[in-house]
């Protein structure tokens, strides 16, 4: 992420534990419906922001980092929305930060999650597929 190497690891959640977290979600449209969910601890999200901006970590604000997490979330969800194989488009994206919180899509089932070490920091990707009206 941002020039930093990734390790593949086991998924948590923002509630798993007390460390504050910031999610951002992009939510999708179309032939198929669902949302593709960025979720990272607070201390990766203030280092990528540093790193993309060129600045000492302790400088980057909430507002900023958030807008980070938000653009990298759009464009996570930019990558994954041509694997999916369907007309659709995504919606601006939202986020959150805090502790111990829960993120939901409603109608969203987890349909594949993938979690990552970068710079002995946490992230994971969740695609969240909008459960149909008859299942």
């Amino acid at each position: 992420m941002v020039g930093v190497p990734l390790t593949r690891t086991e998924t948590h959640t923002p509630s798993d534990d007390q460390e504050i977290w910031v999610s951002g979600v992009v939510q999708i449209l179309g032939e198929w419906n669902g949302a593709i969910r960025l979720d990272c601890s607070w201390d990766l999200a203030q280092a990528v922001t540093a790193r993309m901006y060129g600045i000492e970590a302790s400088a980057v604000t909430a507002e900023v980092a958030c807008d980070t997490v938000a653009e990298l979330a759009n464009v996570v969800a930019g990558m994954v929305k041509p694997l999916l194989g369907t007309r659709s488009h995504h919606s601006l994206p939202t986020v959150v930060r805090g502790r111990g919180y829960e993120f939901n899509v409603p109608h969203g089932r987890s349909f594949e999650q993938c979690g990552f070490n970068c710079d002995a920091n946490y992230f994971s990707v969740t695609i969240l597929q909008r459960a149909k009206a008859n299942d």
